[in-house]
């Protein structure tokens, strides 16, 4: 009796230990043949690009405009800073952060006059985005017009004073060169399904006035460009099909 009731528990715990086993070569097969999950098309798309070679912003004289002593204005050509494209697979809004070193140099001349010279030297550099050519608006919003602003901010900027009253034989010179990092956002708002081409454009202005002499200039260093594509924060609007009456 006691020898059936043994013979009997090893043949349930066998068959439990099989069962359980198939169980799990089943599960197995079946996740080995299972398809792959589908892609999420809400995963975020993004891309980033960066450089190191320095971009020297040169001033070039700005025609109608007086180059002797006195106020004399210089403006750089527009410079491309970084770019970058990015493949969108829905109408997407782009938030778009750009950050650079910025180097700003200004120099003042005075001397060789009995009077009282004051040389004033400024220079500043705009940074702005363009989206497939078109330039982006600060986060989308308009100006009193009511039209969309340029999109143009200030990266670095610095104003130099020089003042003095020197011998008829004296000269004094000061130059500063000053170096910081910069950044801002924009947001391309409700672009396209499609691949996009994003690009930070530079431009210097500068300016000297007064009796004396002076230079300024500039020149961006190490940058990065960041894109994201997100959800649009608002639904992009319909385009209004022609009535046929």
């Amino acid at each position: 009796m006691h020898r059936n009731s043994k013979n009997l528990s090893r043949r349930h715990v066998s068959l439990a230990l099989a069962v359980a086993f198939g169980g799990v070569l089943a599960g197995s097969a079946l996740a080995q043949n299972a398809a792959p999950p589908a892609p999420n098309n809400d995963e975020p798309e993004k891309v980033q690009s960066g450089a190191t070679d320095p971009k020297v912003l040169k001033t070039q004289p700005i025609p109608g405009l007086p180059s002797g002593p006195g106020a004399r204005a210089q403006s750089s050509g527009t410079v491309e800073l970084a770019s970058a494209t990015l493949q969108t697979n829905k109408a997407r809004d782009l938030s778009i952060r750009f950050t650079s070193e910025c180097f700003v140099y200004t120099q003042g001349t005075n001397g060789q006059t009995q009077n009282q010279d004051q040389t004033q030297s400024q220079a500043s550099v705009t940074t702005w985005v363009e989206v497939d050519g078109q330039p982006v608006p600060i986060g989308g919003s308009s100006d009193s017009t009511g039209e969309p602003d340029d999109g143009k901010v200030g990266l670095c900027a610095r104003s130099q004073d020089l003042s003095s009253t020197l011998p008829d034989d004296a000269v004094i010179d000061l130059a500063v060169l000053s170096q910081s990092a910069h950044g801002f956002n924009w947001s391309a708002l409700n672009a396209e399904a499609g691949e996009h081409t994003i690009k930070v454009m530079g431009k210097l202005d500068a300016s000297v006035d007064g009796s004396g002499a002076g230079n300024a200039a500039a020149v961006i260093g190490k940058r990065t460009l960041q894109v994201q594509a997100v959800k649009p924060s608002a639904p992009a609007p319909e385009e209004k099909k022609p009535s046929n009456g």
